[in-house]
């Protein structure tokens, strides 16, 4: 296939799309070629709000660069006026009434321990940046940075991931998404921002001890600043560049077959509790 013939449905790719795609090429037809969607359900919207309130923060710190910030009660006061309501009004969800209650129960909780604890500590640079690039093989790339911060010896990345358990750091150091990210923006210091959902009726506990720690940190480095906020930083390197640009190469030209083979069924994902899409291949009825 000649290179830079690629016909693909949004006329570039992302890490996520790749990552679908690669974890089963059948998903990815009913989710970027038929966009097929579900409602979010509860744990993403908690994700995307929490998302969205520390969005505001950070955009509100470079608008207002030589004022005082927002504090952590002034942003749940925020977030609860304006992110999340307006959160609610643009998105469809199945979720439950109970559920909405434990949302807003939680959300600002982790918005009010996060800005006193972390955001209060970064010097943002840029937040939710749109980044366009084009590989050597002539696949257009599409990606959204969380947040791009100030570090000692420049730039660094930090993504924010709400999850139900920790991440490890082997996540991180093997994760494509940011070996993309640094490839395509040059920034090889990343952080990851986890924050972990405490159990049904428990308070997020986060402390300065985030402070105390990074300081613009590069190299490998893994802490907990209390029993909710979970800290990765790792150094890539760009000697992946070969093999990156293969495989999106290689991703582009199966996209282009239209040829989309399932999972193999062993593997955890393929339920029909993690795919939203089970009912219309393995689960299908007659």
């Amino acid at each position: 296939m000649e290179v830079g013939i690629y016909e693909l449905p949004k006329g570039y790719l992302s890490a996520s799309a790749i990552d679908t795609l690669l974890k089963c090429p059948k998903m990815y037809e009913f989710k970027y070629i038929e966009n097929r969607t579900k409602p979010q359900n509860k744990m993403l919207a908690m994700g995307s709000i929490t998302h969205a309130a520390f969005e505001t923060y950070y955009n509100d710190v470079l608008e207002h660069k030589n004022e005082e910030r927002l504090t952590g009660k002034q942003m749940v006061e925020l977030t609860m006026d304006d992110v999340m309501p307006t959160w609610f009004e643009e998105k469809e969800t199945d979720i439950k009434p109970e559920e909405r209650d434990e949302i807003e129960e939680v959300v600002p909780n982790i918005v009010e321990n996060y800005v006193d604890c972390v955001g209060s500590t970064i010097t943002p640079l840029g937040v939710e940046q749109e980044i366009d690039f084009t590989m050597e093989c002539q696949v257009p790339m599409k990606a959204y940075l969380d947040l791009v911060r100030v570090v000692d010896d420049g730039k660094g990345l930090v993504d924010y991931k709400i999850s139900g358990r920790a991440w490890q750091m082997s996540r991180l150091q093997n994760s494509l998404q940011f070996m993309l990210y640094t490839y395509l923006t040059g920034i090889s210091d990343v952080q990851i921002q986890n924050i972990v959902k405490p159990a049904s009726g428990k308070k997020v506990i986060m402390n300065s001890q985030y402070a105390d720690k990074d300081k613009g940190s590069t190299g490998t480095y893994e802490f907990t600043a209390g029993s909710s906020l979970h800290i990765l930083g790792h150094t890539f390197d760009n000697n992946q560049k070969e093999y990156l640009e293969d495989l999106v190469q290689r991703c582009a030209e199966l996209i282009t077959t239209g040829i989309f083979i399932p999972t193999q069924p062993g593997n955890w994902w393929c339920s029909s509790i993690w795919c939203d899409f089970w009912h219309l291949c393995r689960g299908k009825r007659v």
